[in-house]
């Protein structure tokens, strides 16, 4: 009862269901707690090692329990594996095989004075026994989802915090024992022990009431159209070249271009009309500055269908 009403006093300050800091506070318990109890289940079971010789495939289902994948969740309330994932076996088994190699490490080590229980347990084994838990996976899927049940009604209560969800939370902590053979005071007391640590932890790192340092910058709040929106101006590129500006006034470089554009998109395209019209010709280059001898800019279609450069003279 007292490690019940400290986990309460913990989770009296953590965010409500509709703050946006609930899904990150109580995806890092959940996750804690997942691991914590495998990894105390595992503990217990090995820790005789007449069971693992009695139970062979509940030994290697062990082994594939306390390896699993952590559910991380999915935003905004879903904490644990679902009841497809947990069918499938495809999320909680994704990429196991070097846990499962860290875990029949120590598991082996346990079995020093059992020569052929140890060789069983050796790392290199690691497939076929996940092979083999894998043709029967009903003890594993419901580990999973008892485990799952008990975290989902232990974040339940954590944010109630009401005697219908303390009732829930204790009962679904004894279904949880019974199937991973832990007594129910030494399951209840980790899983409420894990939650009150990452529950203080997240409370210190997270303040609700934290401002800002200082505002923006002067120069960076301003109006990025001041400058007449010129090219050389600073609220725009420095010497960009182009400036796109649909208002451009006749005096701009770009004006007479814009105009031009604007023709474009009003009208559709007619080749016989500019046949019989005749192009729209510019005298002289936007880029007055970049233009050079070896630039084309300046070069036409004449009526004649002879291509020469406005700059130069005929013949040159």
């Amino acid at each position: 009862m007292t490690r019940i009403q400290s986990f309460l006093d913990v989770a009296t300050g953590t965010p409500l269901e509709r703050d946006g800091r609930h899904f990150r506070t109580w995806q890092r318990v959940s996750v804690q707690v997942q691991r914590e109890v495998r990894s105390l289940a595992a503990q217990i079971f090995f820790g005789e090692p007449w069971r693992a010789a009695v139970n062979l495939d509940r030994a290697f289902t062990m082994v594939v329990y306390s390896s699993c994948q952590p559910c991380y969740g999915h935003r905004p309330m879903d904490f644990t594996y679902d009841i497809c994932e947990l069918a499938m076996l495809s999320t909680p088994l994704r990429m196991i095989g070097r846990n499962m190699q860290a875990r029949l490490v120590q598991i082996s080590k346990r079995f020093a004075g059992d020569t052929r229980l140890k060789r069983r347990f050796l790392p290199v084994w690691h497939v076929d026994i996940l092979q083999s838990v894998k043709s029967k996976p009903r003890t594993l899927i419901e580990m999973l989802a008892r485990e799952a049940s008990m975290t989902a009604a232990l974040i339940d209560f954590g944010t109630r915090r009401d005697a219908r969800s303390g009732r829930r939370f204790t009962k679904t902590v004894e279904r949880a024992a019974r199937v991973l053979g832990i007594s129910s005071a030494a399951l209840q007391d980790a899983v409420l022990q894990t939650a009150i640590e990452n529950l203080g932890d997240c409370r210190i790192l997270e303040d609700g009431d934290m401002i800002a340092a200082r505002g923006p910058d002067a120069r960076v709040g301003g109006d990025e159209n001041r400058n007449d929106r010129r090219a050389h101006g600073r609220g725009q590129m420095a010497d960009a070249g182009i400036v796109p500006d649909v208002h451009a006034r006749g005096s701009d470089p770009a004006g007479e271009i814009v105009q031009i554009f604007d023709f474009a998109r009003e009208a559709p395209l007619d080749a016989f009309k500019l046949r019989r019209d005749g192009l729209k010709i510019l005298q002289r280059p936007v880029f007055l500055q970049a233009a050079g001898i070896g630039v084309n800019d300046g070069e036409i279609l004449s009526r004649g269908r002879r291509d020469f450069n406005a700059r130069r003279g005929f013949g040159q």
